[in-house]
């Protein structure tokens, strides 16, 4: 008799429950994406579009002057405040919305990397790479892209900028430090071998690590809060220089512009006024 009522309310049980779900489905929770998904799919697609470029026919580098690929030529030019390379790279800027907030970059000609303003403070390198990957393809300039270790093909500035051979002092510091990584690790074997009697190791032998080559990165510039950022350029000023002349209207001129831009008070004014009264 226990067993039938058992069995008479688990079917009642079955029975509005399948009414409740036919009413009310049942839905699958919904999956929320975290913020490092969503900043792995823009760099998924900035990285997929920049490898694309390298199979199309056009020409990505048309915006480079020939002075960033003549080292002489380039430092000749930058070394000039305000010069041709600075002021027009300047002007050509990206604005980007990535899910870490938005950017806004531009190529820094003298610092030969990207500046760039925003909001967030510390931003990861790759989010950093793949906006500088957008701003290469928009504004053909995809040598200025200087990650080996990204970039399918390297840029030939590498080479003619970051690439310097070594000087003098710094063969000298290199040999130095050779001979004391050797010296520590003797030292270290030496130690090993007295602390381990069990075991006989070979004298005489330093484990020397394998080196690895140092990938070439981007150079970012974190200049500020978007805030920060002058929408409006001026160009600059120049001094010209009259080599000494002068006459009597060009000091005119100058008395009358620094009156205009001298602010009068409220009692010069009255006294002003009260010249011209008693006049």
């Amino acid at each position: 008799m226990e067993i039938s009522l058992k069995k008479l309310y688990y079917l009642i049980y079955l029975f509005f429950y399948r009414i409740y779900v036919s009413f009310f489905p049942i839905k699958p929770p919904i999956h929320v994406p975290s913020i490092l998904d969503i900043t792995n799919d823009y760099i998924e697609v900035r990285t997929k579009n920049f490898a694309d470029s390298f199979e199309k026919t056009m020409d990505f580098n048309t915006n480079i002057e020939k002075e960033f690929y003549d080292k002489d030529m380039y430092k000749n030019i930058i070394m000039y405040s305000s010069n041709i390379l600075e002021t027009t790279w300047k002007k050509r800027i990206l604005f980007e919305t990535t899910p870490r907030g938005n950017i806004i970059m531009y190529y820094d000609a003298y610092k030969q990397g990207f500046a760039y303003y925003s909001d967030s403070f510390n931003l990861p390198y790759k989010l950093l790479n793949a906006v500088a990957m957008k701003y290469v393809i928009t504004f053909l300039c995809r040598d200025f892209f200087m990650d080996d270790g990204v970039t399918p093909k390297p840029s030939p500035l590498i080479k003619i900028h970051a690439d310097e051979p070594e000087k003098p002092n710094d063969v000298k510091k290199n040999n130095m430090k050779k001979t004391l990584n050797k010296i520590n690790t003797i030292s270290k074997n030496f130690s090993m071998r007295t602390n381990k009697t069990n075991q006989k190791q070979p004298t005489g032998q330093s484990i020397e690590k394998p080196i690895e080559p140092v990938n070439i990165q981007n150079r970012f510039v974190y200049l500020g809060k978007i805030m920060n950022f002058k929408f409006i350029q001026t160009e600059p000023k120049f001094n010209v220089a009259l080599n000494g002349f002068g006459s009597k209207l060009l000091d005119n001129l100058d008395s009358e512009t620094k009156l205009q831009k001298k602010v009068m008070s409220y009692q010069d004014y009255k006294n002003l006024h009260n010249r011209k009264v008693n006049i």
